[in-house]
C-alpha cells in the first residue's frame, strides 16, 4: 500500500467514509424513538423497517453493478457513490418523518453497496497477487473503525443533538470523497506514468533468464571440425 499512491488514497478514503458515514446505523433506534417520537412498543417495528430499507437499496443495485465492476469508469462510479452516500446521510439528518427516512435509507443502502463493492474490486486490481490478502485486511479496518467511532459520535450527539451529528457524519463522507477524487484528478495520471516508467526500468535492468540463456547456448550450432 505504501508503494502505490493510488491504492493508498483509496484505502484512506474508504476507511474515512465508512468510519464516519456508516455510523448512521448506530443511531437509527435513537432517531425512531427520540426524533420521530415513537413509543417503545411501536418503535421496534420501525427500526426493523428502516434496517430493511438499506437492504432494499443494496439488492436493487447488485445486478446492474456486476456489469460495471471492471469498466473503465469504475473509479469514477466509486467516487460518485461516495458523494451520494455522504449526501444521503446528510439528508437523513433533515428528514421530517419516518417515511422520508425510509426512502433516504434506500438510497444510502444502494450507495453503500456500490462504494464497498467497487472499492474492494479496485483495491484488488491495484495490488499484487501476493499482497491481496493483506490489502483486503486493511480495507476491513474501516468496519472496526466504524465501531470504535460510535462512542465519540454518541457523545457528540449529546452535545449538539442527534440531527446535527448525523449531518456532520455525512459531511465528512462527502469531504473524503471530494479529496480522494480531486487527488486522483491532479496526481493520478502522474502516478500511473511513474509506475509504467518503473516497470520499464525494471525490465531493462533485469538480467536475462538463466534458462533462456542456457537454451540459447544449446541451440547454437557447434563449429565443424577442420573448417
Amino acid at each position: 500500500v505504501r508503494a502505490n499512491p493510488s491504492l493508498r488514497r483509496l484505502v484512506v478514503a474508504s476507511v474515512a467514509i465508512i468510519m464516519f458515514g456508516f455510523n448512521y446505523v448506530a443511531f437509527i433506534p435513537a432517531m425512531v424513538k427520540d426524533v420521530f417520537g415513537f413509543a417503545e412498543d411501536q418503535g421496534n417495528s420501525w427500526i426493523g423497517l428502516l434496517s430493511m430499507a438499506s437492504a432494499i437499496g443494496a439488492v436493487a443495485v447488485s445486478i446492474p453493478l456486476a456489469s460495471r465492476a471492471d469498466s473503465d469508469r469504475a473509479k469514477w462510479l466509486m467516487a460518485m457513490s461516495g458523494f451520494l452516500f455522504g449526501g444521503a446521510v446528510v439528508c437523513l439528518a433533515a428528514t421530517p418523518n419516518i417515511a422520508a427516512a425510509f426512502a433516504v435509507i434506500i438510497v444510502i443502502g444502494a450507495a453503500t453497496t456500490i462504494y464497498q463493492s467497487l472499492s474492494n474490486t479496485l483495491a484488488l486490481q491495484m495490488s499484487d497477487d501476493a499482497f491481496q490478502g493483506r490489502v483486503q485486511s486493511i480495507m476491513q479496518l474501516s468496519f472496526a473503525a466504524f465501531g470504535m467511532m460510535a462512542l465519540p459520535l454518541g457523545i457528540l450527539a449529546e452535545a449538539i443533538t442527534l440531527r446535527w451529528t448525523i449531518a456532520v457524519m455525512g459531511a465528512v463522507a462527502v469531504l473524503a470523497s471530494a479529496v480522494y477524487w480531486s487527488l486522483e484528478m491532479v496526481v493520478g495520471d502522474s502516478d500511473g506514468d511513474s509506475a509504467q516508467v518503473h516497470a520499464v526500468k525494471k525490465v531493462a535492468v533485469e538480467p536475462p533468464d538463466r534458462a533462456e540463456t542456457d537454451r540459447a547456448e544449446t541451440d547454437r550450432p557447434s563449429p565443424v571440425a577442420g573448417t
